[in-house]
């Protein structure tokens, strides 16, 4: 079996990587709205007008801010859009003298899309004397389904100085910071923010309590400081959250087998030769030694009349015939005298 080169798994390894960060998202800011109530005596079910979620985008998710003031103390039960129940993210009270002034960050990940509904915060003291609460609220897409918000930072002004500020490091890169704020007594306006940070979406002209909000869009990671003023000493808080987007997971590979440089076994080979053409073969006869014929007897030729010498060796007695008494064939037989036998 062939095996790989140690670096082609690191390749490997690096091109999921980058497959993975391709489909990375940022989040995205679409809309928002505002809804105040003057301070009502036993009311706890706050309702705002009907909000239409854009008809584009995916993993969207809607933010709800909920700023309120309930005497003496309290603070939000439940969040709801339409009938789907929002989820709490972060509270963060501010006590002051016989008041309680509070922040809420609720949210509801992947709302139908071009769908409108009426948002509905319900606050726990329904007995309370002088409650108002104003709530604001955000739609966003492109974020993070199983962790919306990265981390969030917190602070509050106790109703001696002017000033509200709270500092957030940012541990995602591209990421959103979305800050609530909720205040009452006196002041009404902010005269000054970090501008060069935030952009204010939205802001309450109601006295008790007041509200605003807040973000800054595809920040890179470090320390933001959002700090409000006021033109006198207030009581309030405030939260800053990061919003991530789509975070692609970092892929985890574990290998089935460490490769080895060293062989199991040696490999064997046998080669196969393949002619490329067929051998001609051409006989060669070379003689030892020249045969020589040697006669094992010399013929007699005897003359008989004009007839041609004739090999006596040859079996003639077809035709002539032979006296036994003379040497001399003749052509017919004839008797042996006594004399001649003798």
């Amino acid at each position: 079996m062939t095996r790989l080169p140690r670096f082609t798994f690191a390749l490997l390894a690096a091109l999921l990587l980058l497959v993975n960060a391709a489909h990375a998202t940022n989040p995205v800011y679409i809309n928002s709205g505002m809804y105040s109530a003057s301070p009502s005596t036993g009311a706890s079910h706050y309702t705002t007008s009907s909000y239409s979620t854009s008809g584009s985008g995916t993993n969207k998710m809607l933010v709800l801010h909920a700023h309120y003031w309930i005497t003496p103390s309290g603070n939000v039960s439940t969040a709801e859009w339409g009938t789907s129940a929002m989820t709490l993210y972060d509270r963060y009270p501010a006590s002051g003298t016989n008041q309680y002034y509070g922040d809420e960050v609720w949210y509801l990940l992947n709302p139908a899309n071009s769908t409108g509904a009426t948002f509905t915060v319900t606050l726990t003291a329904a007995t309370a004397n002088n409650q108002g609460v104003t709530i604001d609220y955000e739609e966003y897409s492109g974020v993070n389904q199983t962790t919306p918000f990265k981390d969030d930072a917190k602070g509050e002004v106790p109703g001696n100085s002017a000033l509200m500020s709270v500092s957030l490091t940012t541990t995602v890169a591209n990421s959103i910071i979305d800050v609530s704020i909720s205040w009452g007594n006196s002041p009404t306006v902010i005269n000054s923010y970090n501008s060069g940070l935030m952009t204010q979406l939205q802001q309450s002209s109601v006295i008790n309590p007041t509200g605003g909000d807040y973000n800054t869009l595809n920040l890179s990671i470090g320390t933001y400081n959002g700090y409000f003023n006021f033109n006198a000493s207030v009581y309030g808080a405030e939260i800053m959250s990061e919003i991530q987007g789509v975070v692609a997971s970092t892929p985890t590979w574990t290998p089935t087998a460490t490769p080895s440089t060293t062989p199991t076994s040696t490999p064997t080979w046998t080669p196969t030769v393949t002619p490329t053409s067929t051998p001609t073969f051409t006989p060669t006869f070379t003689p030892t030694a020249t045969p020589t014929a040697t006669p094992t007897s010399t013929p007699l030729y005897v003359p008989v009349d004009d007839f041609p010498m004739i090999p006596w060796s040859l079996p003639l007695r077809a035709f002539w015939d032979f006296d036994p008494c003379d040497d001399v064939a003749i052509p017919y037989r004839r008797p042996c005298s006594t004399e001649r036998r003798a």
